[in-house]
């Protein structure tokens, strides 16, 4: 009987040592998944914060993107305008050099 309460008393001290490393384990995870969390949460505040801040550059860009646009359209209509009075007076100066041939 002694010796199967020495021998029970050493399993009780295993048990609770392996409750122990159990609970530290348990503690130390815990603890490696807070600062997963956590450095997962300030990764996604740099991406958010980063995309707010593309936004509002952008933002600014913006209408300076959307004037030059509009100047190089204002400026392509022009070109197109000309064009299309240079054709015309091509062909009326065709025409008139062949009228001026003929007689």
């Amino acid at each position: 009987p002694a010796r199967t309460r020495l021998r029970a008393h050493r399993l009780a001290l295993l048990a609770v040592g392996l409750l122990r490393q159990h609970d530290r384990a348990r503690g130390v995870l815990t603890l490696l998944l807070l600062v997963v969390v956590l450095v997962l949460r300030e990764i996604h505040e740099q991406q958010r914060d980063h995309a707010e801040d593309a936004a509002h550059r952008h933002a600014h860009r913006r209408p300076h993107v959307r004037a030059q646009l509009r100047d190089a359209q204002l400026l392509l209509r022009a070109a197109q305008a000309r064009r299309l009075e240079a054709h015309a007076l091509r062909r009326v100066l065709d025409h008139a050099a062949e009228a001026d041939a003929a007689d």
